[in-house]
């Protein structure tokens, strides 16, 4: 039984709620509705109403419903302020559209493949005088050819016999007609591609010779790729080994030993 009043209780308060609302706007109803005279409560004019209504609004609302105007003084003139804020709104777009090529072109150039500034073959880099008044000046400037899959450059007197390369003279420039792909990419006795040659090829360090499995010599020496072209923005295809050639080690044995003031080996 005590379950039950509870229960009851409980439903009970809702509904008395709702009765005190409902009872709450009637008495607001009726007193804007209604004034109170000499003779009694009697019903207000239209213009009474309106009037009651207005305080009424105001007392609620805390004050009267600001007015925003639809137009703005631009140079004496008005202006809807619908158009400048559309203005305003095109222009943070192209402000917007113009920050993100920027971010897009700076992300470009960090990833973009950097050139070595020595030719592959001769191993040197060409040398201008610029004379200033405070005396002579070098300035290095890369080779002429620059390899348009990885950073290996070549000087175009340097080519023959390695790579076939067609020039064009623009003026005082050279230019290559299309794209230059340095002798890395094929084999130096078969002229094969990775993927023809079963998806891999040995490149020199420290010359332009590339070689496949089957007509790679004995005497190579294999090197790591990252001292050589990590700085460069490259990293080393999976179809690439780096290596330094059979002629090479030679030379750079030779090198070494001509340093040290030992004879060099036999040939």
């Amino acid at each position: 039984v005590g379950e039950a009043g509870a229960g009851g209780g409980g439903g009970a308060g809702p509904a008395a709620d709702d009765s005190d609302s409902k009872a709450a706007l009637e008495e607001l109803v009726k007193a804007v509705s209604t004034t109170s005279g000499p003779a009694g409560p009697a019903a207000k004019t239209p213009k009474e109403l309106q009037r009651s209504i207005a305080q009424e609004w105001e007392r609620i609302a805390g004050g009267k419903r600001s007015v925003v105007s639809r137009t703005v003084k631009v140079g004496g003139h008005n202006v809807l302020r619908w158009s400048i804020d559309e203005e305003k709104q095109a222009e943070q777009s192209v402000k917007k559209a113009k920050s993100a090529e920027a971010q897009r072109q700076d992300v470009k150039a960090s990833s973009k493949i950097k050139h070595q500034r020595f030719c592959i073959l001769c191993r040197t880099t060409d040398v201008d005088d610029m004379r200033t008044d405070d005396g002579q000046e070098l300035v290095f400037a890369k080779p002429e050819l620059a390899c348009v899959r990885c950073p290996t450059t070549m000087h175009v007197d340097c080519t023959p016999g390695w790579s076939m390369v067609q020039m064009r003279h623009d003026g005082s420039k050279k230019q290559t007609m299309g794209g230059w792909v340095c002798p890395h990419h094929r084999c130096r006795l078969c002229w094969r591609s990775a993927h023809e040659a079963g998806g891999l090829l040995f490149r020199c360090v420290d010359c332009p010779a590339a070689l496949c499995e089957e007509c790679l010599p004995e005497g190579f020496e294999p090197v790591g790729s990252g001292a050589y072209y990590g700085h460069l923005n490259y990293t080393m295809p999976r179809s690439f080994e780096t290596i330094r050639c059979d002629k090479c080690v030679i030379r750079a044995q030779r090198r070494t030993l001509a340093r040290t003031g030992a004879p060099p080996p036999a040939p």
